[in-house]
């Protein structure tokens, strides 16, 4: 993100077709996240053992605190897919059309990632939630979390491209100033 000597960069007329996609990876990031809290905050986290099922079973427990738990993981690996789904979409397309570089580079990372998030948190339920592992993995949730943000931001500013494959013209300047 660089600041522009003519001031902000100018939001498209038309964003591009997957900036619905990237706002409801976001929103599902954020999801996660709250339930992850949920699931440190009341100390549930020894509640599902194993990975990737929850004791043995792939349906959700009894236990409301597992419960919890396991509607984390189960949001989490959803929202793993939807990160992957949105990487294989952004990644097809033409990385000549302005911002997709900006765009792709922001979807890798979060990606990165996300594949991060998940070995470490196989790892802290494996080994029993070590203090070190619970710090990596809130650490790793807040990258995310960051990296949702800045490739919103970016999804926000990349234009659609025209039908023949070309970029989208530029918006005027002056919609900046008007409301």
């Amino acid at each position: 993100l660089r600041a522009r000597a003519g001031g902000a960069a100018p939001v498209p007329a038309r964003r591009h077709p997957d900036h619905a996609l990237v706002n409801l990876v976001a929103l599902v990031g954020f999801v996660v996240i709250l339930y992850g809290a949920q699931v440190a905050n009341f100390g549930a986290g020894l509640l599902c053992q194993g990975f990737p099922l929850c004791n043995g079973r792939l349906a959700p427990p009894a236990s409301t605190m597992a419960m919890i738990h396991w509607t984390h993981r189960a949001l989490a690996f959803g929202f793993a897919g939807l990160v992957l789904g949105l990487a294989w979409r952004v990644m097809r397309r033409n990385s000549a059309l302005p911002g997709m570089r900006g765009l792709r580079r922001s979807v890798a990372v979060t990606v990165l990632l996300t594949l991060a998030q998940v070995g470490v948190a196989a790892a802290m339920v494996l080994n029993l939630l070590p203090p070190t592992l619970r710090a990596l993995h809130l650490l790793v949730g807040t990258a995310i979390w960051a990296a949702l943000v800045v490739l919103a931001f970016i999804s926000s500013r990349t234009p659609a491209e025209a039908l023949n494959g070309e970029p989208a013209p530029a918006p005027s300047r002056m919609k900046d100033y008007v409301s």
